[in-house]
């Protein structure tokens, strides 16, 4: 019991609030970032072959993960 106290003085843990907090505002912020795909791509696809709507999709996923990754999160 000691050594948690010690540990939670030290700094050394996280309240479950806090972590659930982040986590949701993880998870809103990744939505927002996938969700502005389909709107964002929809036009640049039209009248393309499959592959090539593919690649353009795939690229403009791996961009918004790339934001996320980065800690572009809150959209900036």
């Amino acid at each position: 019991k000691i050594e948690l106290q010690l540990g939670i003085l030290k700094g050394d843990y996280t309240r479950n609030t806090d972590v659930s907090e982040e986590v949701t505002r993880m998870i809103m912020a990744s939505k927002r970032e996938l969700m502005q795909i389909p709107s964002s791509v929809a036009p640049q696809v039209v009248g393309l072959s499959v592959s090539e709507a593919e690649k353009i999709i795939r690229e403009a996923i791996i961009d918004a993960l790339r934001n996320l990754h980065e800690g572009e999160m809150d959209g900036g």
